[in-house]
């Protein structure tokens, strides 16, 4: 046959297997000691490797819609960019992903305790936290007759700790407490202490069951 370079083993062809490809991907140490931190403290539980699930998103924005399994998590950091290279196996229904392709993972490491999902316009800002107004009892002064009255059915705002988001959820990590019913319809319109006609809002897809405004609320979900 023809000689194919000279002194040096030249590549001819690449075979690549698609049926299930590797995604390649990195976390910070910052996030991992983070991480490591929570679990420490009782707050995450961290799974196994096997039981680490990943899920992609395409450049589109779109779900891939196949759930992969992580399958490598090195051992060292590298000193240049300060992360941990991971690695997960995904099913490549269709062969729609191709070698080199860049996509958005999304992996699942654990479980966070005491969280909730609350629906983003429930969560409001100021100048100085988050919070959002739930449905409870309120002691207020009549402006008639300067006298206290109790209101059984009031909004009360409440601060919380809702640093990240996921999906179309704030995930809040401090603030609420089981049973506590959110508002989560009419927000703007329910001010603190004032009379709320409450009554229960539909379960949320995310897991969170808050409540209307004007509503009987039900308890928010939690995760």
């Amino acid at each position: 046959g023809a000689l194919v370079g000279q002194g040096d083993t030249t590549l001819l062809t690449q075979v690549d297997e698609l049926d299930k490809v590797y995604i390649n991907f990195s976390m910070s140490v910052a996030d991992l000691d983070t991480m490591r931190s929570a679990a420490a403290k009782g707050a995450v539980t961290l799974a196994d490797t096997e039981q680490s699930k990943v899920r992609i998103q395409l450049t589109d924005g779109s779900d891939f819609g196949e759930t992969g399994q992580l399958d490598f998590s090195s051992a060292t950091v590298n000193p240049q960019t300060g992360t941990v290279d991971l690695r997960a196996l995904l099913p490549n229904t269709g062969q729609r992903l191709l070698p080199g392709q860049f996509v958005t993972v999304k992996a699942t490491l654990g479980d966070l305790h005491n969280v909730y999902l609350i629906p983003q316009a429930a969560v409001l800002r100021d100048a100085n936290a988050a919070y959002v107004m739930v449905v409870g009892t309120a002691k207020v002064k009549d402006p008639q007759s300067g006298q206290e009255k109790t209101v059984e059915s009031a909004a009360i705002r409440k601060p919380v700790k809702a640093d990240r988001t996921s999906g179309s959820n704030w995930v809040v990590t401090g603030g609420l407490n089981p049973g506590d019913k959110v508002i989560v319809e009419g927000v703007p319109k329910a001010k603190d202490n004032a009379p709320v006609n409450a009554q229960p809002a539909q379960q949320a897809a995310a897991g969170a069951a808050p409540a209307k405004a004007g509503s009987s609320a039900a308890p928010a979900g939690q995760q």
